[in-house]
């Protein structure tokens, strides 16, 4: 079974590869200072990618938000709080013992991200969120909608969270880091979009995830103005999402508890 999972896994992220290459075929490559350029691509390939994929799947009754009746609105967000601090823990853990034990083999992924500075941001940063935003919508929209939508008659939950995982490790390729790091975090938005099945969740949590260091940066830059902390800064920036999320994840856990006392 694992071997039919990760070859549809495969297929799976071929296709989104495919996809991408024609894009690349059309568009050249833009630069940071390209954001005009970059924004409009990133909408023109997101909007075309999910047209595409409704008229080659046929899938109707998009779940993208909560129906009329909210329910489940406050369960929905504890479970994207509550896999949001496992992964933030994970990765916290994960580059804590990759930076204090010097891996070496892991320096191409660490030191990447040595020109990441605030002040890089300031020009850019709205069209950058944005540009990042276009780019998340699509990614959910294939590796968690519409593989759920087309595996689910043929495949269990609990497979499709696999495969959702795989096929979106494979296509960030770049590292080792790159591949395991994409394969965490994919299986716990299939996970959370499978339990909320709405894909808002899944969306918001992906985007949290790829913009934490500029979210995390100015939090971190007010009490290490000189930038001492180094490379340190990756895993205590994860550690400060983590807790976050955690905090979130036990309010409205708790807030839940009281709803259905009430009841």
């Amino acid at each position: 079974m694992i071997i039919k999972t990760i070859f549809v896994s495969g297929i799976s992220s071929v296709i989104f590869y495919f996809f991408n290459l024609i894009y690349q075929l059309i568009f050249p490559n833009f630069t940071i200072e390209d954001t005009n350029y970059l924004l409009f691509f990133n909408f023109v390939k997101a909007l075309s990618f999910i047209l595409l994929l409704l008229l080659l799947f046929k899938i109707k009754n998009i779940s993208f938000l909560k129906n009329k009746n909210n329910d489940h609105l406050l369960s929905n967000i504890n479970n994207m709080f509550k896999y949001g601090s496992i992964i933030f823990f994970i990765f916290f853990i994960i580059f804590l013992v990759i930076i204090k034990c010097n891996m070496n083999f892991f320096d191409s992924m660490i030191y990447s991200n040595d020109t990441i500075n605030i002040n890089n941001f300031d020009k850019y940063t709205m069209k950058i969120l944005i540009i990042v935003l276009l780019n998340v919508i699509l990614e959910e929209f294939y590796f968690r909608f519409t593989l759920v939508k087309v595996l689910q008659e043929k495949y269990s939950e609990k497979v499709i969270a696999l495969i959702s995982a795989f096929s979106f490790g494979f296509i960030h390729s770049v590292d080792i880091l790159s591949i395991i790091s994409a394969t965490i975090i994919g299986y716990f938005l299939a996970v959370t979009f499978l339990k909320t099945k709405r894909l808002v969740y899944s969306i918001f949590l992906h985007y949290i995830i790829n913009v934490d260091s500029i979210i995390i940066l100015p939090i971190i830059k007010l009490f290490d103005p000189q930038e001492k902390l180094g490379e340190n800064w990756m895993f205590l920036s994860f550690l400060i999402m983590f807790t976050i999320f955690f905090i979130m994840y036990i309010l409205t856990k708790i807030i839940g508890t009281k709803n259905e006392k009430v009841r």
